[in-house]
């Protein structure tokens, strides 16, 4: 038997806050873990990829990433 893939799935709620004055637009919102039914607001992009990290490690997806995604030098350095 084979083992079924790890699935997490999210929703992400993103709401705009209309501008006062001339000031930029401030955004908030809510995410949810499908699966546990977890949910946080937010008003802060780093909490959301803090609220992912307890399901999905995408840490460590980023440092495999880094690794993989560096340029070969084709002749080397002289």
């Amino acid at each position: 038997m084979t083992d079924s893939p790890g699935i997490s799935s999210f929703v992400i709620r993103i709401i705009e806050e209309p501008a006062q004055n001339e000031s930029a637009a401030t955004y908030r919102g809510i995410i949810r873990h499908v699966q546990s039914d977890q949910e946080i607001s937010f008003n802060d992009w780093s909490d959301v990829e803090s609220f992912i990290q307890q399901f999905v490690p995408i840490q460590q997806m980023s440092q495999l990433n880094e690794k993989t995604s560096a340029p070969a030098d084709p002749g080397g350095e002289k």
